[in-house]
Parts: structure tokens; C-alpha cells; sequence
């Protein structure tokens, strides 16, 4: 059906909440993490405020920089491979702008460590300190979340978030509930996924939390499956740490993962690690199981886990070791013969945690729980900071403006009937995109609201009671009176 036609699409049920805020006029410092001798920025550094007592997680771009509101002591920058470096606040206060240089620290692979250790005994030692660094009792913390999705080099969807978490480690659950968010969709791409959405949110993303989910690599009973190595010692935040890589043996009829463990020497904590889909186990990637498989099947959609890639991160609080920070790619392979839709499709998302380890004031309610998506606004064109108030995220960089850009610019056009485009005037983009010419206004609305089919599992969904959409042309009709007339607007 022509976007362009005159319709109103409503559903049973039309559930939203919009809050208006009003936040102080914070001054926000903005901070670039470089190398200290080549000037080049350090991507992902770690990043900790203080503030009287108070700690709160942080983590530069991948151009290095990184942005919070002044009302802190003190931060802490810290890189593997780098000395860690403090800023006192009498250095950033009243800046809009200011560097922090890391030097570099070198570290050589002692002999007599090699012959002391190996990789698979560090491992195991790792595996068995796990228990030792998880919390045991229930917690909230804050957090971030940015995804965007493209299909090949064309980008179509954007999305921001801070959110609530809350643990129950006992219970291996969690639920999050959305504080405020934004996004951006490529209406030309987007309307295509009326069966599938390809994009995940930050719920897997938050079970990385170890007592929740144990990596294979890991996992005492896996390990078998493994090749470890030491490669060399690396220098973070004053602690020395192994660098062990790891891949899938041989023969091994699974698709499992190759990557890096930093593991403490003290402690044999995992303090990060990177993995990604082994080239030994492409051929053994599972696209889809379950009620997944079988909702793809009786729609007709074809999809392919080809790849996926992960790094993540943990930090210290007290004596635990938390999730701090993830970041993500995956791609995939989407087809739906009956709607022509032959996409290869990225999806790439990064989050971070911000206030760790809070104790849980208010139980997050079901009613209130994020499901998968829940109402945002729309994310304009021209990014603006204050928008988040006092909540730190991780600053876009100048390509996720760029991104955001473009599918402004692309849907501006898309939403104005062709040929008519230097004709329409642009009028507001409070809950709609509207546009007038003569005595019709066309609008597209800016929010939208869905939710997920647990029976169609993770990956696809259907839409349900509760789901809208509207869109609309409106003819005005003229009248000499100020009362409203019933036939004023016409469907």
C-alpha cells in the first residue's frame, strides 16, 4: 500500500507515556584519551568518576573521546598496555574541552613464568575464582545502550537508551526497565521487517554478567574443546595481567570461539576478554532452534548467523567483578522471497554500565519491565547532549552523527510524496513528522510502541494487541465558523 494514502491504521489498544524533563543547565566537560608519544587516540579506555566516595563507570569512543556532566572530584583513566593516569577536577572544571595523555608500558614474557604456568592451568584457576568474584545478593545499576544496524554500507537504524538493571544473582535474572530513550529508523528499510526485527536490544547484552552466563571457553566441562596459550604480560590500572589466546581444536564439531583472555596474576580474575566465531566452526553456526525455527518456516524466511564478535569488559567493585562494558558485531543473512528482501545485515551494538553495584530500592515491576522495544522518541538529526541530562553515555563519534544524518535526510524525503518535495512545508517534529502544501498536511509519526511475542523467541516477532501505527493525509477543510465539524478531516 502507497505510504502516501489516505489511511488511519489503529489498533485495540494504544498504551504510551511521554515524560517531559527539565534538567539544570549542567556544564559538560568533554575529554580525549590519547597516546602520550604518538598522539593517536586510544579507543575504549576506561574511564572512572569520582565523587565523594562515589564511583561511576565510564568508556572513551572509538575516536578516544569521552563526555560527563563537572559535578565530579576526580577521574581515572586507565588502557591496557598504558600507566593509568588521575585528573583532578581543577583540570577539567570550566572546560569544555581538555586531553588525557596515557604513556605506554612495556612488559616482557619472563621465562621463568612460562616454565612455572601454563595456559590451561591459569584457565582452570580462572574458571575456579569465578564463584569467588560474583555478588551474591541482589544489586541495580544504570546503563547505556547504542545499536546500529545496516545491510551491506547502507545504515537504517539507530538506537539509544538509558536503562534500569536490576540482578538477582540466586535466581540468574534480571530485568531492565527503560529510563529514557531514542532512535532512528530508515523508513525505507524498516517497513520491510513486519516479521522479523533484526535488532536485539540490551538484554542479551547485559546476560554477560558470569552468573548468568558462562563463555564455553570458560566452562570447566568445554574447556576440552579448547587450545590456550600465553602470548605476553599486559600492564592495566596497576595490575599485571596474562594475556592468553584460545581457539577451537581440530575436529571439534562445533561453532566455538577464538579470541584473547586478560586474566589478573593475583587474583586470576577475568578482567576482559575478546571473542569471535572460530573459522573451525562456521560450518557448525545454528541459525535458528526452537519456536524461532519454526515461525521462520511458516513465513518463509531464510536467515544466517554468518559471524559474530564480542569484546567485554569487567571492573572492580569492592571484592566483586562486574560487567562493565560490551561491545558487539554480528552478522547476518535475511531473505524473504515473498517480499523480495535479500539483506546481509550488521548489527552493532556497544553498552556500558554506569553506577555499579546499587543497592535495589524499588523492585522493577513487570509492568514496567522493557520487554525488547518500548516507546522512544525520535532521535533528530543534529544530536544534542543535553537531551540525556545528567545520565553519561558514551559520546557518539563523528560517524554515528554522520549515520544519523543521513537517514534524517533520507526519510525527510521519503515522507514527502515524489515529486513534490521543494513544494511541502516542513511544520513540526513534536509526536510527528508533518508536512503541509495548499490544504493538506501529511504526518508521519515519530514514536511508535510494539511488543514482543515470547512465543516467537528472540529474534522474530508478530505484531499483537497493543502495537500501532499511523499515518495519515489530512484534507483541511475550510470553514468560516470556529466550531469543529465532524467531516473537517477526512479519512
Amino acid at each position: 500500500m502507497d505510504r502516501f494514502s489516505k489511511q488511519y491504521v489503529f489498533m485495540k489498544q494504544l498504551s504510551a507515556i511521554i515524560l517531559f524533563s527539565c534538567f539544570g543547565l549542567s556544564a559538560i566537560s568533554q575529554g580525549k584519551v590519547l597516546d602520550a608519544v604518538t598522539g593517536e587516540p586510544l579507543s575504549s579506555a576506561s574511564i572512572i568518576l569520582f565523587s565523594s566516595g562515589k564511583k561511576t563507570g565510564l568508556v572513551a569512543n572509538k575516536e578516544g573521546v569521552f563526555s560527563f556532566t563537572t559535578s565530579y572530584d576526580s577521574i581515572r583513566v586507565s588502557m591496557v598496555g598504558y600507566r593509568s593516569k588521575t585528573v583532578f577536577s581543577k583540570e577539567f572544571i570550566n572546560k569544555n574541552y581538555f586531553e588525557v595523555r596515557l604513556e605506554a608500558v612495556a612488559a616482557e614474557l619472563s621465562e621463568v613464568i612460562v616454565k612455572r604456568t601454563t595456559a590451561l592451568e591459569i584457565i582452570k584457576k580462572a574458571i575456579a575464582a569465578i564463584p569467588t568474584f560474583q555478588p551474591k545478593e541482589n544489586f541495580e545499576n544504570k546503563g547505556f545502550y547504542r545499536e546500529i544496524i545496516k545491510d551491506k554500507e547502507n545504515y537504517f537504524s539507530v538506537a539509544e537508551a538509558v536503562f534500569a538493571a536490576q540482578f538477582h544473582p540466586a535466581k540468574r535474572s534480571y530485568k531492565l526497565q527503560l529510563i529514557q530513550g531514542r532512535s532512528k529508523e530508515d523508513v525505507a528499510y524498516t517497513r520491510l521487517f513486519e516479521d522479523y526485527h533484526p535488532g536485539g536490544g540490551p538484554q542479551a547484552a547485559t546476560g554477560k554478567n558470569f552468573f548468568l552466563d558462562i563463555p564455553d571457553f570458560l566452562d570447566s566441562k568445554k574447556i576440552k574443546n579448547f587450545i590456550y596459550k600465553i602470548d605476553s604480560i599486559v600492564q592495566f590500572d596497576g595490575r599485571w595481567l596474562y594475556s592468553i589466546s584460545f581457539d577451537q581444536k581440530p575436529g571439534v564439531k562445533e561453532a566455538l570461539e577464538k579470541g584473547k583472555l586478560l586474566i589478573d596474576m593475583g587474583e586470576f580474575a577475568v578482567v576482559s576478554y575478546e571473542a569471535e566465531t572460530s573459522p573451525l566452526g562456521v560450518a557448525y553456526i545454528k541459525d535458528l532452534t526452537g519456536s524461532d525455527k519454526i515461525f521462520a518456516a511458516l513465513l518463509n524466511i531464510d536467515l544466517k548467523r554468518k559471524s559474530w564478535r564480542a569484546r567485554v569488559d569487567f571492573s572492580k567493585v569492592d571484592d566483586k567483578w562486574l560487567l562493565s562494558h560490551i561491545e558487539s558485531e554480528e552478522k547476518i543473512g535475511y531473505k524473504q522471497e515473498k517480499k523480495k528482501i535479500d539483506l546481509d545485515l550488521t548489527i552493532n551494538y556497544e553498552m556500558i554500565f554506569t553506577d555499579l553495584l546499587s543497592t535495589i530500592t524499588n523492585e522493577i515491576t513487570s509492568e514496567n519491565e522493557w520487554k525488547r522495544k518500548n516507546l522512544v522518541s525520535n532521535l533528530p538529526s543534529a544530536f544534542d547532549p543535553s537531551f540525556w541530562g545528567t545520565n553519561n553515555i558514551i559520546s557518539p563519534t563523528e560517524q554515528v552523527k554522520n549515520i544519523v544524518e543521513a537517514i534524517g535526510k533520507n526519510n525527510n524525503e521519503a515522507n514527502v510524496p515524489a515529486g513534490l518535495i521543494n513544494d511541502w512545508q516542513y511544520l513540526n517534529r513534536n509526536l510527528f513528522v508533518s508536512y503541509q502544501k495548499n490544504d493538506t498536511i501529511t504526518m508521519i509519526p515519530i514514536m511508535k510502541c510494539w511488543w514482543e511475542d515470547e512465543k516467537s523467541g528472540g529474534m522474530l516477532f508478530k505484531e499483537m494487541n497493543g502495537d500501532f501505527s499511523v499515518q495519515a493525509n489530512i484534507n483541511i477543510t475550510k470553514n468560516s465558523s470556529n466550531e469543529m465539524r465532524r467531516d473537517s478531516c477526512q479519512k
